[in-house]
């Protein structure tokens, strides 16, 4: 059996199976009080340090993750791991806060406490556009890998494919929750780590024998990094690496999902999941970069595809097992983006005035809200892997320069996330426009740049959108004694 596709569809039916059987079965009994809206968004609470590091694992650990690693590593080496450090620096920023964190609900919930309803629906816009943005970018990576994998463009087989993985996707999600996406996610980042690990290994092992200086390989000239990415585009991705974890509100419903009583572990599980992620997969992944050094035709869309080819040989079951990581890698990410992106339309965007208890406080609305949050994930899911593509094709963006665009949605946020955690700062002005500027300044220059064809431009609005965010914000608030 060495059609692709058939081993691609056999990787995913499996892949599908596990999760599903893996998330339904371990759904808790409900005991006392139901809370239908808790039990499913937030676990109820009850999410052990594992789960969290699992879940957290996971939206570091899909295809765009290794893609992003990988093409650093090749471009720059271990260079690239100042960019990584940076990533897993960002959970140890945030640990001291999760006692303050704990008594909300949501990151939005978290800025409309502070600074009102109107700054708490546009934050929640801002997490599902990048989230949903973010999904886009995770589904193009997969399109391009499936295809250079050996699956037929010219018939919609890398569609279908597609299609089955969003639908495995949302089985297990919009049954399981959060919860079950925790448990999902497990079997997934144990078949993601061991085939990419394996895989490492083996080109790790060619990049020796072929003679090449590996410590050249591992440590270009520092000129590489300007010659990449360049100093505007180097700084922009130190800082949204530092500050991501702030900003996303997935992760912010991962860490919420665990008991507010036990703080101390809540901050131990983000610092364990900082540690996990340096090492996988960004350091593994960079690793599987570096070994490609010398390889000719590799581009930043078909870097992970170029990986397999350099083999000596390729059977059947090593490719299912890729085929499997690759479904594990796009569905493990793309769970969490869902739930977190349906839990801010239909909590945070509708009912900006309430909190979850408050709505769980009536069972059966509580259940009405709850059938309509699973109708969203499917409508979110459609949106995210065909209606956005289409606006991507008509920009000509290739996937790696896409990451400038992906975060400007939610960096935009940083600005009253450190002054709420930081200050005791209130609003003199809506928030909510400092929001709405810093999107107009990132996005703005992200167009303008690409229009006129001026790369600091779209390299750097990252970095502008966070610093409107927060001088914005600063302006619009003053000190406050309580």
């Amino acid at each position: 059996m060495n059609n692709p596709w058939t081993l691609a569809a056999l990787a995913l039916s499996c892949l599908v199976v596990i999760t599903t059987l893996v998330s339904v079965f371990g759904l808790p009994r409900q005991n006392g009080r139901p809370m239908p809206l808790s039990n499913y968004l937030l676990a109820d609470n009850s999410l052990d340090s594992k789960s969290i590091i699992n879940l957290l694992l996971s939206g570091s650990f899909g295809l765009n993750a290794l893609f992003y690693a990988a093409f650093l590593g090749y471009s720059i080496g271990l260079w690239s791991l100042i960019i990584q450090i940076a990533w897993s620096a960002s959970f140890f920023l945030l640990a001291p806060y999760v006692g303050s964190i704990q008594r909300f609900r949501s990151l939005h919930e978290f800025l409309g406490e502070r600074f009102g309803p109107s700054t708490r629906i546009i934050a929640a816009l801002c997490s599902v556009g990048g989230l949903i943005y973010f999904v886009t970018w995770e589904i193009a990576i997969s399109r391009a890998t499936l295809n250079g994998l050996g699956i037929d463009n010219q018939l919609p087989r890398s569609e279908l494919l597609i299609l089955g993985m969003i639908l495995g996707t949302l089985i297990y999600t919009t049954v399981g929750g959060l919860g079950g996406n925790a448990r999902a996610n497990l079997i997934q980042n144990i078949l993601k780590t061991v085939v990419f690990g394996f895989l490492t290994f083996l080109l790790v092992e060619r990049l020796v024998k072929t003679g090449v200086s590996v410590r050249a390989a591992m440590f270009p000239p520092a000129a590489s990094i300007a010659n990449t990415l360049g100093l505007i585009g180097f700084a922009t991705n130190i800082m949204f690496n530092l500050l991501w974890q702030f900003v996303d509100s997935s992760s912010w419903q991962s860490f919420i999902g665990g008991s507010a009583a036990r703080e101390a572990e809540l901050a131990k599980s983000l610092r364990s999941s900082g540690v996990t992620i340096f090492v996988i997969p960004n350091l593994l992944a960079t690793l599987l970069g570096i070994a490609l050094i010398g390889t000719e035709g590799i581009d930043s869309n078909n870097i992970l595809v170029k990986s397999l080819s350099l083999l000596p040989s390729v059977g059947p079951l090593l490719l299912f097992f890729v085929f499997v990581a690759v479904v594990a890698s796009v569905m493990s990410l793309i769970d969490g983006c869902f739930l977190a992106s349906s839990y801010a339309l239909i909590i945070d965007v509708l009912h900006p005035n309430e909190t979850l208890a408050s709505l769980d406080k009536n069972p059966q609305r509580a259940r009405r809200l709850l059938i309509t949050i699973r109708v969203i994930l499917v409508v979110l899911a459609l949106a995210a892997t065909w209606g956005v593509k289409y606006l991507l094709d008509i920009g000509n963006i290739d996937l790696f320069g896409l990451v400038y665009v992906v975060i400007i949605f939610q960096v935009a946020l940083i600005g009253p996330v450190l002054i709420s955690l930081l200050t005791t700062r209130r609003a003199i002005f809506p928030v909510s426009v400092a929001i709405v500027l810093s999107l107009a300044i990132g996005f703005g220059s992200s167009i303008t740049g690409t229009i006129v064809g001026i790369k600091w431009l779209n390299d750097g609005a990252g970095v502008f959108a966070i610093l409107t965010s927060c001088l914005f914000t600063v302006l619009f608030t003053r000190q406050s004694t309580t």
